[in-house]
């Protein structure tokens, strides 16, 4: 049975503010720079704010390359909505685009580390 387009919306939208509240906890997990959850102070303790210190990919490649990320993180996340097979179940269609987030973001993450020479 195919979910209605309505259904696989409400899916992606779920598996995107999932990724939207705990970005910048995967942040501090994948560079362990110092960022906390949204309502914990977020990015008040990040490497960033520290001027002799390494500073963090993600955070100095400003709100453009933030977006840009966040967006292909959720264009990662819609694969596994919209893209198998239609006898697959919304509960597993849910489960892979959660699990894409930090999938993609580690990809992310690393071209963003290793271009900005993060861990040199």
């Amino acid at each position: 049975m195919r979910l209605p387009r309505r259904a696989n919306r409400l899916l992606l939208l779920g598996a995107a503010l999932f990724t939207a509240v705990f970005y910048i906890d995967f942040c501090n997990f994948f560079f362990q720079c110092g960022c906390r959850s949204l309502w914990a102070g977020a990015d008040a303790h990040c490497n960033i704010h520290q001027p002799h210190s390494r500073h963090c990919p993600f955070c100095i490649m400003g709100p453009v390359w933030q977006a840009l990320s966040f967006f292909a993180i959720v264009a990662a996340q819609a694969v596994p909505i919209y893209r198998l097979p239609a006898a697959w179940p919304w509960a597993l269609r849910l489960l892979l685009a959660l699990a894409a987030f930090p999938a993609a973001a580690s990809v992310l993450g690393l071209i963003a580390g290793i271009s900005t020479k993060y861990w040199n």
